[in-house]
């Protein structure tokens, strides 16, 4: 070839060469570059097989033939063992594969005839008869023998669970948490002074879910003291009754009568047209069970400061029950989401759904216990009528089996129930009003079958294993219930007495966790501590464990923390010791300072607690109120006495 082909020829993969690389730029800028890579390595192969086809085509063009300059080609013959006519074979050896590539003209090659050989035709190969094959699969081939299908369990029945503390921890929840971290052994319970602190407690909404953070967690932590083992007690399961003849759930709410018509209470309740003022019902002020007398003494202010208050936290109680008051709605209820309920937080990183938004029954049942700590009922009182209203209202949102949770969601509906049916049984309780007994009987008929048979526990939804939280407000509901003159269940006592110590932790017990295993809390011994003494289950050595605990975090020293505040309040005036009034001295210096003194939200307290976003001012209005009325709330007539808790049989 020429040197101008040539060079034409080079020009021409340089413009190849060129356009490839700029379609290969727009391609990894472009969009479509970007999004469809599979289909980009396509376009690229077919292209470098193109390029390299035409790299080779040129090779072949633009390379010269060997040898020097202006000789021919090599010439290749190729020689056959037999002659042109096919009768004979060369009488030459063949050459050598390189003598037959030697540079110049092939040389005449001279054959001689050779004689024909003879050769015989080859026999032929004897033939094989080969054997029909068996068929694949005849009949005569019995089928693979099928394992034998195996026996169904047997069901185990709730009643005859082993209860030992660690498989009572194992029993799922419907609705749970992640598992929680397992305690581990210890020998000594905490210090009872000092300002070590552990990781937050449970509080009233409590989710799952779940999810890696426990529920109960609040807050971060410092430090973690060292938490001892279960009592001794508490991993004998001998002592634990048996539960062969308990009924399940489904069982004791089927057998609940049918609701007499709400109207039949609408119209006990009402004003009577004839004398203008409320009905009077009930025994009144002579009738009032001894742990409440001293909510109606004629000199309550002097009783109140021998036990521990004082005029500045009574004056902060008229102001709470002011705000309520006007805080009411016209139906009755105290609306949860009118009043900032239901903001989440995600405390601990959990999504609670907004829980508090529709739990208009737990916020009219806690300011109903607000106004009746204060002496009000339904028939006596400054604010009379706002009581009657309320008890109304819970009266119309009670179910047919006996809940009173209304609107609420499942992780409140079992709250508002027990904060609701303990309203209710309170005022029963305080006036012996007969027209409120129905509605109190089915609402601890509703607790009663939603305890779960074999831990003994509640929590969201009937039937679940239980937490300690939810004990508390159940616990309330029915020892209220019981001074109302409602019979509770021996086999609910015991079973409430089983969930405490499946619980309880610390050298004498007197530690309690949200749930079995877990590591104990604040606010869970409070409360737990709280139920045994409202169950008559206290003893000293347990109760002062749980008092110095409890005082390592007064008020003032964390976040504010009131359903923490109100079980410890509620549970360290029964003790009536140095705890107490360690405790009471804090309790006051921060409600006092924190109340609102005027404009619009005088008379209340702000949400922005622990747990205040998801019950909004209302809830944080009423369990201040509460706290500040515990010097004549309840006689301290629940302590300790130096008993042990009775054996559960």
């Amino acid at each position: 070839m020429s040197t101008g082909a040539q060079l034409a020829w080079v020009l021409l993969w340089l413009v190849l060469v060129t356009i490839l690389v700029a379609a290969l730029v727009v391609l990894a800028l472009s969009r479509w570059g970007r999004s469809k890579p599979v289909r980009i390595c396509a376009v690229l192969s077919l292209l470098m097989h193109v390029l390299l086809a035409g790299y080779a085509a040129t090779i072949q063009i633009l390379t010269p033939p060997p040898g020097p300059p202006g000789r021919g080609g090599i010439d290749v013959a190729l020689v056959d063992d037999f002659g042109p006519d096919g009768q004979g074979v060369s009488a030459s050896p063949h050459p050598e594969p390189w003598e037959q590539f030697a540079a110049g003209p092939a040389a005449p090659k001279t054959t001689a005839e050779l004689p024909k050989a003879e050769t015989a035709a080859p026999a032929p190969l004897p033939k094989v008869e080969l054997p029909t094959p068996p068929p694949l699969l005849t009949a005569s081939v019995p089928p693979p023998a099928l394992p034998p299908t195996p026996a169904a369990p047997p069901e185990l029945s709730p009643a005859k669970l082993p209860l030992t503390p660690t498989e009572v921890a194992s029993i799922p929840a419907l609705i749970d948490p992640p598992a929680p971290k397992r305690q581990d052994a210890q020998t000594a319970g905490p210090a009872t002074t000092g300002p070590d602190r552990i990781e937050d407690d449970a509080a009233p909404n409590q989710v799952a879910n779940s999810q890696p953070q426990r529920e109960p967690n609040a807050t971060a932590t410092t430090r973690t003291p060292e938490l001892p083992d279960l009592p001794p007690a508490a991993a004998n399961s001998a002592n634990l009754p048996s539960l062969e003849n308990t009924p399940s759930t489904a069982t004791l709410l089927g057998q609940l009568a049918p609701l007499p018509p709400v109207a039949a209470y609408i119209e006990a309740f009402s004003p009577k047209v004839a004398s203008g003022g409320p009905v009077s019902g009930g025994a009144g002020p002579a009738g009032v069970p001894e742990p409440y007398k001293a909510r109606v003494e004629g000199d309550r202010a002097v009783g109140a400061e021998r036990r521990g208050g004082s005029p500045e936290a009574e004056a902060a109680v008229q102001a709470g029950l002011r705000w309520l008051a006007e805080a009411q709605s016209d139906d009755g209820r105290w609306e949860a989401a009118l009043y900032g309920a239901g903001r989440e937080r995600r405390i601990g990183g959990t999504d609670r759904q907004s829980a508090g938004a529709t739990a208009d029954t737990g916020m009219t049942g806690l300011a109903l216990l607000a106004f009746l700590g204060s002496g009000n009922t339904q028939s006596s009182g400054k604010y009379r009528d706002n009581v009657r209203r309320g008890l109304e209202f819970l009266i119309r949102t009670q179910r047919s089996d006996g809940s009173l949770a209304g609107n609420a969601r499942v992780y409140e509906a079992m709250y508002c129930h027990g904060i609701a049916a303990f309203a209710l049984s309170e005022a029963a309780a305080m006036t012996r009003d007969e027209r409120l007994k129905p509605a109190v009987s089915r609402a601890v008929t509703f607790i009663v079958a939603s305890q779960h048979p074999a831990t003994g526990g509640w929590r969201y939804q009937p039937g679940d294993p239980g937490d300690t939280s939810q004990l508390g407000w159940q616990i309330m509901a029915l020892r209220s219930a019981e001074l109302a003159g409602t019979a509770i269940p021996d086999r609910t006592r015991d079973g409430i007495q089983r969930f405490l110590i499946s619980v309880s932790s610390g050298q004498h017990g007197g530690l309690a966790s949200y749930r079995a295993g877990e590591r104990a809390t604040r606010t869970m011994t409070a409360e737990a501590l709280a139920s045994r003494q409202f169950m008559r289950l206290a003893a000293q050595d347990s109760s002062r464990e749980a008092a110095g605990y409890i005082v390592q975090e007064l008020p003032g020293a964390g976040e504010v923390n009131l359903y923490y505040w109100y079980y410890a309040t509620l549970s360290m005036y029964q003790l009536q010791d140095e705890h107490w009034e360690r405790w009471n001295e804090a309790l006051q210096k921060s409600l006092l300072a924190s109340q609102h003194k005027a404009g619009d939200q005088a008379g209340s307290w702000d949400n922005d607690t622990v747990w205040g976003t998801y019950g909004g001012r209302v809830y944080t209005t009423a369990l201040s109120t509460l706290c500040l009325e515990v010097y004549y709330r309840y006689l301290p007539v629940y302590a300790a006495r130096g008993r042990q808790p009775r054996t559960v049989r």
